[in-house]
């Protein structure tokens, strides 16, 4: 929003409401923002973790169960390799 728009707005809000109210609805928003700062900031944490996780998991299936041709053996081998990454990684 331009600089001289929200100053128009925001004397017009001031004009027709009484400071109370003004007050509160910007206590509200501040409110409001700061707790979608801190719910955004958790997502991309728990993105990270996840992609960390896949990261260990692939490298572990890459190096242990590739051998596998039994189709039985290669996902024991995979849940086991998403066993001990999760373990890791708590």
């Amino acid at each position: 929003m331009e600089g001289r728009r929200f100053d128009s707005l925001a004397k017009r809000v001031a004009a027709t409401a009484d400071r109370r109210r003004v007050l509160g609805g910007l206590g509200a928003l501040a409110v409001g923002s700061i707790a979608l700062r801190s719910a955004t900031g958790a997502d991309a944490a728990d993105v990270g973790a996840e992609d960390s996780l896949n990261h260990c998991k692939d490298k572990c299936e890459d190096r242990f169960c590739a051998g596998w041709e039994d189709l039985t053996k290669r996902r024991r081998c995979e849940r086991r390799c998403k066993r001990e990454c999760r373990r890791h990684h708590d």
